[in-house]
């Protein structure tokens, strides 16, 4: 199930890019269906120069309820399937690990590109 970590955050998602919103539902669908657990919304606007969060075309989710291999079979099943552009980004990034500006803790960060068009193979 997907959840929100705050009520403004639950009320900013009805602002996000419309293919944002589906791929936040499916990532939050495979999380269910495979174990049992929710994906939890913890960031989706931010006014930060040259992020995709201050476009609404980017989300932050919570990973502290998932397992190394639970986290990682979720990037193995969401960045070959959902295409990002020319392919040339992911559209997950795990940041379990990594740290980029501003990282605030282990998380995913989900984003779809600024073309009209997204693309799914399989």
């Amino acid at each position: 199930m997907l959840k929100f970590k705050t009520d403004e955050l639950e009320q900013e998602f009805q602002r996000i890019d419309n293919r944002l919103k589906v791929l936040l539902y499916s990532i939050a669908g495979f999380i269910s269906y495979k174990f049992g657990k929710d994906f939890i919304i913890t960031c989706l606007f931010r006014d930060t120069p040259g992020s995709v969060h201050k476009y609404w075309r980017g989300a932050d989710g919570a990973t502290g309820n998932l397992t190394k291999d639970e986290g990682d079979e979720i990037v193995k099943f969401i960045n070959p399937t959902c295409i990002y552009g020319k392919g040339d980004k992911l559209t997950i990034f795990d940041e379990r690990q990594r740290t980029s500006p501003g990282w605030t803790g282990p998380h995913f960060h989900v984003q779809v590109n600024p073309l009209v068009m997204s693309y799914l193979s399989r």
